[in-house]
């Protein structure tokens, strides 16, 4: 019986060239992590993969060159008057319910997402560490006119419990959910939606235990 044929490798690009000597300079979990891309994700770039253009940002602004030279092989100094003024933050491929459907656990993340940026002095005047912030996106219409489908949320992972009458990402048996909470003198919690058709959920205090806060929202973004 014939051996099947070996399929040839794919031939790199020189973007995949320069990539790979600016990885060389260190190791591959280090660069990744400045990159602020899993070691796996960087592997499929380097043998051929075709990045978003927020990765290539962030993979010239971990090997300190310029965008320009990434990605045309000019001008190789790092424009450091442009990538410093931004933080990556990153978008994972999770949906925050603001209504029925679209439960997802963020348990269920596995590293693969892309990146939105943003201004760091913006983020800094916010309050906000880049390195604690992730993007989700809204799916239900239970946070409208405030929330609406398909938003893209800006969390802060570094909130952990209710501190005001935000907005938060909470997780409860099992669903990923976006809403407002109200503690009450007895204990229990109030879930609140923004859409006045949705009634208000009470989380009594023997059940408090069960509700995780992920993060607070603290911007979102629409498409109009």
């Amino acid at each position: 019986m014939p051996r099947p044929r070996k399929q040839p490798a794919r031939e790199l690009s020189q973007f995949h060239l320069r990539l790979q000597e600016l990885v060389s300079g260190s190791t591959q979990a280090d660069f990744a992590r400045r990159a602020g891309i899993s070691q796996s994700g960087l592997n499929k770039i380097l043998g051929g993969g075709d990045p978003s253009l927020a990765t290539i940002i962030a993979l010239a602004k971990a090997g300190r060159v310029s965008l320009e030279w990434l990605v045309a092989g000019v001008n190789k100094l790092q424009d450091t008057d442009i990538i410093e003024d931004f933080s990556f933050v990153r978008r994972y491929d999770v949906r925050a319910s603001a209504g029925p459907g679209a439960l997802v656990p963020l348990d269920d993340l596995d590293g693969t997402s892309r990146f939105v940026a943003f201004r760091t002095e913006w983020l800094r005047r916010i309050g906000l560490n880049a390195r604690q912030a992730e993007v989700l996106i809204a799916v239900g219409d239970s946070m409208e006119p405030t929330i609406r489908d398909g938003d893209l949320l800006l969390i802060d992972r570094g909130i952990d419990s209710v501190v005001d009458n935000g907005i938060y990402v909470l997780v409860l048996g099992g669903m990923v959910l976006v809403k407002r909470i109200q503690t009450r003198r007895d204990g229990s919690a109030v879930l609140k939606s923004d859409n006045q058709h949705y009634d208000d959920e009470v989380i009594p205090a023997a059940e408090l235990p069960e509700l995780r806060v992920e993060g607070r929202v603290r911007w979102y973004g629409r498409t109009i």
